[in-house]
């Protein structure tokens, strides 16, 4: 029996005893229900007034009261245990400790004296101590959920989450009803990566008490990691039907909303997390990442300012200020120019901001690792002695992790490879699958980490090539993946794409294997000094290449990649064929993603239009950009204005399309337009296989000579431009030529057949496993004379 009910038994106030449940709740919490118990030896008079007091919320005067009853009896507990509690509720925590310590003194067999003080020396953050004093209450009583349940929290905080995880347990054997016990285990499981024990936790939490926000909104965050989003923003909505001004599930619901990829809701959620708590940081920064996605920069650029306002050392902020300086669809030839030199300042202002802190700790090496510039590989240039500096922001400063060593006695090799692409992509169709497919068993053991959520029958398929396979299923947060790679010890650890994903970026910043290497899923150097190699393709660079790399350059024959063909049957286009159906002339495609396009390139597609007259340019328009797409249509038709063309009659925008689909329209057109400023390996791939032209500009970058090394390599160089003009020119006589159906047939029957002469290129396998032994060779040969420790993590 609480002594509150000893109170009403033993005759307190009439105003007490006929107080409100909902009232008493309010203001008896347990620990004020707990610092008045054992009252025994106090006058009745002053304990029914402190009960009064307490059950009234006028903390106070409870506190005068107390400090008065340690007048009259020094060396009685229950008076500085009443008094601690008072202090404590008027947020006098500090002063409330001396008060606590003396009850602990004055009543050495009173388990709640050691558990108030414990919640006190939780308050002030002196956790060790707190665990201390909750230990003693449990030795005193073993049976206490409630010191169970709080010295879990205080574990938990210690980052102790084995302990904390016992001791939730153990509140639960004696409790187990007990719903904050519950939930709090589950986010001790959650923060230990174990998401399924977690999901169950909030789960029974909820069936004990339906109405607990709490619980639902951790319900939420756990579905979202579990990549279960509609279930997870079912969880979030129905918190904020218990609890509407719940900030934080808000918040969550937009981070839920953007992966879901509508954007409107998601904006519209971040700003009534905003409305409701308006120094939310984190709500701030994620309304200027949505605000960026949607091509609103100034206001994006004024959120992260705001969140610079409310937290000056909120180094994701000060991060994402610096990618703002990236447009994702310039508006403007400057604009796009000035791109890479607003990024250089940028760049500068942010490491000296950083510096700015001396030691002071900051979460900033996880910012910069989590995030890639990778809208800067869309601007012209060679960037690599910008991506080299912002590299090294991402690792200086960072964990040192145990030394990993060369020369291990295993027979084969152990070769990790990274991806959040074990999916039916262009960085598994291109860069990976026939790598691992042809890759040499008796030399490599291959451990494969599938890093993202999304699964299809490919990601069976790289399954069935792992000797072992860890995905988001099983290893389920950043430290979890360090985990990985310390058992796994690699040799060498492949990243297809660096820059696409933050857990892939943020691993790459990591020195976790002798040799790290990287290839040209993204098609630009990485910047990063952990990388050492970087695999590209002979055809695809140009002889001063090696200045294009911080890692050294390593050129695979062919273009760097065995593909394989992909059996696609199309799916028909009816709606298209009957929109082009009146349209007369030749039908363009240029299907490439709308950062693709810059701006100098837009009067190009206007001059072919212009040499060509009757045509249709297709392009398509993606699900998150569609608001880029607009912006360069709107560019692109203000060229074919200025060339006195009416854009509407030969631009066309149609919904992004499936791989079948797309295939299907590759059918339907008559030649393939290549992005000049950035190439499409990918597409270029499928168009050749479906019999199209394809013409390209060959620049000075990897990334603009994707195509032209697809089309050296099955020899058909006659639609490779090495200028604007050519360009133009090569698509308006391709124009010229498909007018003539028996000549467009015959062209079309003659790519089909090279095509294949691109595919199943074993040499790129080989050469790739030769170059791994040889570099590890050398690492060997020079381990003994290295300074530099493996083994550091930004």
């Amino acid at each position: 029996m609480s002594y509150l009910d000893a109170l009403i038994q033993g005759g307190q106030s009439v105003a007490a005893r006929q107080a409100p449940e909902e009232e008493r709740r309010r203001g008896l919490q347990a620990e004020e229900i707990e610092a008045l118990e054992g009252g025994l030896g106090a006058g009745q008079q002053e304990i029914n007034a402190l009960a009064t007091l307490f059950a009234d919320g006028r903390y106070t005067e409870a506190a005068t009261v107390a400090q008065k009853m340690t007048e009259l009896s020094p060396l009685h507990g229950f008076g500085w245990k009443a008094l601690g509690a008072a202090l404590k509720r008027t947020g006098r925590s500090a002063d409330a400790l001396i008060p606590m310590q003396n009850a602990t003194v004055l009543s050495p067999r009173d388990d709640e004296a050691y558990y108030n003080l414990g919640n006190n020396l939780t308050d002030l953050g002196r956790l060790d101590e707190a665990q201390t004093s909750y230990r003693w209450a449990l030795q005193i009583n073993p049976c206490y959920p409630e010191a169970h349940y709080n010295l879990g929290i205080a574990l938990n905080g210690m980052g102790r989450r084995v302990d904390a995880e016992a001791s939730y347990r153990r509140a639960l054997l004696v409790k187990p009803g007990y719903d904050k016990a519950h939930n709090n285990l589950g986010i001790t499981l959650q923060d230990m990566g174990k998401l399924h024990a977690a999901e169950a936790s909030y789960r029974r939490a909820i069936q004990i008490k339906s109405y607990f926000s709490e619980a639902h909104y951790n319900l939420g965050k756990v579905l979202k990691d579990l990549s279960r989003l509609d279930e997870a923003e079912a969880s979030y909505r129905r918190a904020l039907d218990i609890k509407p001004d719940y900030a934080e599930a808000h918040n969550n619901l937009g981070n839920t909303l953007l992966d879901l990829g509508r954007l409107d809701e998601a904006e519209a959620a971040y700003r009534r997390a905003l409305e409701l708590k308006s120094d939310f940081a984190q709500a701030q920064i994620n309304l200027g990442s949505i605000l960026y996605d949607l091509g609103r920069l100034d206001e994006a650029e004024a959120n992260c300012r705001r969140a610079l306002e409310i937290k000056p050392d909120f180094a994701e902020a000060g991060v994402a200020l610096l990618m703002l300086t990236l447009p994702l669809a310039p508006k403007t030839v400057s604009e796009s120019v000035l791109a890479p030199s607003r990024f250089d300042r940028a760049l500068t202002n942010l490491t000296n901001w950083l510096m700015s802190f001396g030691d002071q700790p900051l979460d900033f090496h996880e910012a910069v690792s989590s995030q890639h510039p990778f809208y800067l590989a869309y601007r012209n240039g060679n960037h690599v002695e910008l991506l080299s500096r912002y590299g090294d922001l991402g690792t200086e400063g960072g964990g040192v992790h145990a030394p990993l060593l060369l020369g291990s006695s295993r027979r084969r090799l152990r070769l990790v490879v990274v991806s959040c692409h074990f999916r039916r992509h262009s960085v598994w169709d291109i860069n990976v699958r026939g790598l691992l497919v042809h890759l040499d068993r008796q030399q490599f053991e291959v451990v494969l980490y599938h890093v993202g959520h999304v699964e299809d029958g490919e990601t069976a398929f790289a399954r069935s090539l792992a000797d072992v396979w860890r995905d988001a299923n099983t290893v389920f947060n950043f430290n979890g993946w360090l985990d990985a790679m310390a058992e796994d010890q690699p040799d060498v650890i492949l990243y297809p794409e660096i820059g696409m994903d933050p857990v892939t970026l943020r691993l790459a910043n990591c020195r976790l294997a002798p040799l790290q290497v990287a290839s040209w899923g993204h098609p630009i150097t990485t910047g990063l000094p952990t990388m050492d190699l970087y695999f590209s393709g002979e055809l695809l660079e140009p002889s001063d290449a090696d200045a294009h790399y911080r890692e050294r350059l390593v050129r695979l024959p062919g273009t760097g990649c065995c593909t394989m063909p992909i059996a696609v049957i199309p799916e028909a286009l009816n709606e298209l064929e009957a929109e082009l159906s009146p349209r007369r002339g030749t039908r363009f495609v240029i299907a490439q993603m709308p950062f693709k396009f810059d701006p100098s390139d837009d009067t190009l597609y206007a001059r072919i239009a212009a040499a060509v007259g009757d045509s249709t340019f297709i392009l398509l328009r993606p699900p998150r950009f569609s608001w880029a797409t607009d912006l360069v249509y709107f560019r692109i038709a203000q060229a074919f204005r200025e060339h006195g063309l009416v854009p509407e009659k030969h631009l066309l925008v149609i919904p992004w399309l499936s791989r079948e689909r797309f295939c299907a329209l590759l059918d339907l057109s008559d030649v393939y337009l290549d992005c000049p400023s950035f190439s499409g390996y990918t597409t270029a791939w499928q168009a050749v296989h479906r019999g199209l032209p394809v013409v390209t500009l060959e620049g000075q970058l990897m990334r603009q000579r994707l195509a032209a090394g697809l089309l050296r390599k099955i020899g058909l160089t006659a639609t490779i431009a090495t200028s604007t003009d050519q360009y133009v020119q090569i698509a308006a006589g391709l124009a010229t030529e498909c007018q003539d159906a028996s000549h467009r047939n015959a062209q079309r029957q003659a790519i089909r057949s090279a095509a294949p002469r691109v595919d199943n290129d074993v040499r790129v396998v080989r050469a790739f496993e030769k170059t791994l032994i040889d570099a590890l060779a050398a690492k060997g040969s020079s381990s003994a004379t290295d300074e530099s420790p493996w083994g550091v993590c930004g």
